[in-house]
């Protein structure tokens, strides 16, 4: 059977075009303003670090570094967010032993502040993916974590010891 060069390249426009259209999925937000994600991550650090002392033995603490990647409602500035949605990079110190845990982390701000860090078991039931918006389902599932997180960490601990 031969085919003319119109009816290949027909072909081949329908074979991108249903590639492109099976590829696509929900649209993945931007990233938040480095301003406006700077000033949420301030606000949040200590909110998550109290959330993870709650559980801690008395005398110790953590310090953790967050990074910002959504919000809900997309914000232009920090104080309109209700919900933040981060990753978490926290130490327990005080300790001889000092433990580590990298988490992503939903924090509700509104009506009431609520911290509610992703555990291994949320990735295995599933739950993870009704805590974070489909738009970011990327940044958090695929446990990709986002530069400077690490640094985010020491600077805290800079500041906690």
């Amino acid at each position: 059977m031969r085919m003319t060069i119109g009816a290949v390249a027909a072909a081949v426009v329908l074979a991108v075009g249903g590639l492109c259209w099976s590829r696509s999925g929900p649209e993945q937000s931007p990233p938040p303003d480095p301003a406006v994600a700077a000033a949420l991550a301030d606000r949040l650090t200590p909110l998550i670090e109290a959330a993870g002392a709650q559980s801690l033995p008395a005398g110790q603490r953590e310090a953790c570094g967050v990074r910002v990647l959504g919000t809900e409602p997309e914000v232009t500035t920090a104080a309109g967010a209700t919900t933040v949605y981060a990753w978490a990079h926290c130490a327990t110190l005080g300790a001889e032993v000092r433990g580590e845990s990298i988490a992503p982390v939903r924090v509700i701000l509104s009506p009431e502040v609520r911290v509610e860090v992703a555990g291994p078991w949320d990735y295995s039931d599933g739950r993870i993916a009704t805590m974070f918006p489909e738009r970011l389902h990327d940044a958090f599932l695929t446990g990709d974590r986002p530069a400077g997180l690490e640094a985010a960490l020491q600077a805290r601990l800079s500041v906690r010891r």
